[in-house]
């Protein structure tokens, strides 16, 4: 089972790794991090599946078999590909209807981090919900606010992200209605559109670059028509998760894209693993169609 099953965790692995290597390489700030972190816990997972996972179950094998002398399975032949048409109409339909909703709403759709703004941390002693501040600071732009944890401490931050030069008056405002929380600012940050722009441009840069890469990957190691398939199912499930966060009032930044690129590689990962599945089963019983 191990043998067969390298190809598939080397193929599934290595491509979510070109992903993480084109983060670093190509992206910036968060997504630059994300990318070094995302490829040392690819490396780590490889060495947990390939020697440790391994070692414990062929030390562990008689003892499964005692403690599970019954099948789990018993249903083995369910019809997946009889509810593809549904399940295909349902997914592009929450596509479009999020593409729809960012057109129309696409000003609001992106972060301080792509059009530049101003970023104030403050500490607190009541928290405050974001709906309070959002009624709060009506009329004074667009407001995000965000709690944040700090690594190491048991404490969080309140992050206020703001329209350029509105985020002392912000402040001021959310102190004044709510005194009881005791807003003090410790640190501001500013965006500059040009800095947002960068980002912006390395982020799609990013995305794009990780598509391709995997495209003449998967076709390297299968055939063109697999590569094909999986950037298709790929686009999918992007578009599908940006129209589903859109639809919920998320906006665009950069862990954002950080977040979007992973999905690509979790993506083209469990495609990866239905494609190996397919081709062995196509070795083994050439006379099934492609459906069965």
């Amino acid at each position: 089972g191990h043998d067969r099953a390298f190809s598939t965790i080397f193929d599934a692995n290595l491509t979510t790794l070109i992903t993480a290597l084109l983060m670093t390489v190509l992206g910036s700030g968060p997504v630059k991090g994300f990318g070094i972190t995302l490829s040392i816990g690819i490396l780590a997972t490889l060495f947990s599946t390939l020697v440790l996972c391994r070692m414990l179950i062929e030390m562990s094998t008689r003892v499964f078999k005692k403690a599970l002398p019954f099948d789990l399975f018993q249903i083995r032949n369910v019809n997946f590909m009889g509810m593809a048409a549904p399940a295909f109409i349902l997914s592009w339909a929450v596509i479009l209807w999020g593409m729809v909703h960012f057109t129309t709403n696409f000003d609001k759709a992106w972060g301080i981090d792509f059009k530049g703004g101003e970023e104030i941390t403050a500490t607190y002693t009541q928290k405050i919900s974001p709906l309070d501040i959002e009624k709060a600071t009506e009329g004074l732009g667009e407001v995000n606010a965000i709690y944040q944890s700090v690594m190491g401490e048991n404490i969080e931050h309140l992050r206020l992200q703001t329209d350029s030069g509105k985020g002392a008056e912000v402040l001021a405002k959310l102190q004044q209605s709510f005194p009881e929380a005791k807003l003090t600012e410790i640190s501001k940050n500013t965006v500059g559109a040009t800095v947002g722009k960068d980002i912006q441009q390395g982020a799609i840069i990013s995305v794009s670059a990780a598509i391709l890469a995997m495209l003449v990957y998967v076709a390297f190691r299968f055939e063109i028509g697999y590569g094909v398939g999986a950037m298709v199912s790929t686009i999918h499930d992007i578009l599908m998760t940006v129209g589903i966060y859109f639809l919920l009032g998320g906006q665009f930044s950069a862990p954002i894209i950080a977040a979007l690129l992973l999905v690509i590689g979790y993506s083209i990962n469990d495609t990866i693993v239905v494609f190996d599945r397919i081709r062995e089963e196509l070795k083994l019983n050439p006379h099934l169609s492609l459906k069965q």
